[in-house]
């Protein structure tokens, strides 16, 4: 009874452009996700695309809002009621997806402006024990990653601008000399880095096998090979930009 609205597995309807391959995995992804995040009381939307919400609750509440993102506004004065959000891996629905980067873009800044704008009107949440996982781990947590991945971006920006200065300058006190480099490879730092990566990537790859199956989509790793390089490499640096 406490149950205000329940979120189906979501998937795309087709799979014909590089921005679509990389939400393909994504999206399938975002199945296994959706489902750890509603055991832990942290689901944060009612997708638009086959959310299934109780009307007494829906009224309750005051109904839908006009703003950037409607389906997750309501979520937050459904979780402020004390109501739950429930998922279903079992329950399938499918959407189109943005078939090239301008759209993908229009739609996912609106998605994060739009949750900004959600956590402006309730900013009293954010860390509320009151509101359990959802207050204090969920919403904490957000706020955390947008600075994190903001610093490390800009940082990342700055240094290589700074490498790259650094280079020219040092360069042309040299008379733009061109000498052969020589290479001394600390053996016992190269094995550890490689070790990390080889660690992550693996990870990685089997986090993606799992969601993917779980999804109950076919990994056929030939066949589908360019999505998962695609959602490894290029994903993060989308999902940092926006």
């Amino acid at each position: 009874k406490d149950v205000a609205a329940t979120t189906p597995a979501i998937k795309i309807t087709s799979v014909d452009s590089w921005i679509r391959k990389i939400q393909w995995v994504e999206y399938s992804f975002q199945i296994w996700l959706r489902k750890l995040f509603s055991i832990f009381e942290c689901e944060y939307v009612v997708p638009g695309p086959g959310g299934v919400c109780r009307t007494s609750a829906v009224r309750e509440v005051g109904g839908w809002k006009n703003c950037l993102t409607e389906d997750m506004e309501i979520t937050f004065r459904l979780r402020e009621k004390g109501y739950r959000l429930a998922n279903t891996i079992d329950a399938y629905t499918y959407t189109d997806a943005p078939k090239d980067f301008k759209e993908l873009w229009k739609q996912r800044v609106r998605w994060y402006r739009g949750y900004l704008e959600s956590v402006r009107k309730h900013f009293h949440m954010v860390a509320n024990p009151r509101y359990g996982n959802w207050g204090i781990f969920f919403l904490p947590a957000n706020f955390f990653w947008i600075f994190a991945i903001g610093f490390l971006l800009f940082s990342f920006i700055y240094n290589s601008f700074r490498s790259i200065t650094t280079f020219f300058l040092t360069w042309k006190y040299a008379k733009y000399t061109i000498l052969l480099p020589k290479i001394d490879v600390n053996i016992l730092w190269l094995e550890s880095f490689t070790f990390l990566h080889i660690f992550l990537l693996s990870l990685g790859l089997f986090s993606i096998w799992l969601c993917i199956t779980l999804s109950r989509e076919e990994v056929e790793l030939r066949k589908k090979i360019d999505r998962y390089l695609l959602f490894i490499f290029v994903y993060p640096i989308l999902i940092t930009l926006w």
